[in-house]
């Protein structure tokens, strides 16, 4: 979110206050940054397999109630925290 805000501040600020050539300068830096992400991909081992079906299809666990996440054992903290 950080990025997105300066990105937006460097926009707005740049093409006002900065010489052509200046701004020219610094879009060109912001547009290599943006490649580290692609070089990122590059050499990071995805399992694309994996990744595109869990893009389409979706998966669902279920974790095992426990004591404390039982709705009787929720029902007597109710009572405890608001005295009914």
């Amino acid at each position: 979110m950080l990025y997105v805000l300066l990105f937006g501040i460097v926009c707005v600020v740049g093409p006002t206050f900065l010489d052509y050539k200046q701004y020219v300068r610094v879009l060109k830096w912001l547009c290599l940054s943006l490649f580290a992400y692609v070089a990122a991909l590059a050499t990071v081992k995805v399992p694309w397999g994996e990744a595109l079906k869990g893009l389409f299809v979706p998966t669902v666990t279920r974790h095992p109630r426990t004591r404390d996440n039982t709705r009787a054992d929720n029902r007597e903290k109710a009572k405890l925290a608001f005295g009914f």
